[in-house]
């Protein structure tokens, strides 16, 4: 799915390159909907020399479900699939 840079979380997420972590989705003003039983989402950039190439998102259907320890663990994905890309 394309989604233009700055709107909903996704795309401000790209627009940023910032991680972001949203305990609760029915908060967020800009939060464009995948699914009704979405209740939270973490939303990691994935940069490849320098660029934004991608992004990891993980929806769930429960709130405030993504421990720090588990967000760290996605950036340090984020960060290795980075580094895979840039070998490619």
């Amino acid at each position: 799915m394309r989604i233009a840079f700055g709107r909903g979380i996704c795309g401000q997420v790209a627009e940023s390159g910032q991680s972001m972590v949203v305990p609760d989705v029915a908060a967020q003003a800009n939060y464009l909907s995948c699914g009704s039983a979405v209740r939270s989402e973490v939303v990691i950039p994935i940069h490849a020399d320098g660029e934004f190439v991608a992004q990891l998102d993980i929806d769930s259907h429960t709130r405030d479900p993504f421990s720090p320890g588990e967000v760290e663990f996605l950036q340090r994905l984020c960060a290795r699939l980075a580094s895979l890309w840039s070998e490619t």
